[in-house]
């Protein structure tokens, strides 16, 4: 399983939604439950099932679900 697709299944279980409705241009601008609870809460499951730490700045950035598959793409290189 690719990088984008396991944060399409984290994501989407994170925000109790189906994982259909979760693309890689999903994001806090189209997906209302994704609020900021639920942002802290994605943040925490993509460093655990990534192994990474995320900066400030990083989770910052992390604004969809094509920009935190470049943040877990660019802690992997």
């Amino acid at each position: 399983m690719d990088v984008m697709e396991r944060l399409r299944l984290l994501v989407s279980d994170v925000l109790e939604l189906e994982p259909d409705a979760v693309d890689a241009s999903a994001g806090k601008e189209t997906l209302p439950e994704w609020d900021s609870l639920a942002h802290l809460r994605i943040v925490g499951a993509v460093e655990e099932e990534f192994g990474v730490k995320l900066t400030m700045q990083e989770i910052g950035e992390m604004t969809s679900l094509a920009a935190i598959g470049k943040l877990v793409e660019r802690h992997s290189a």
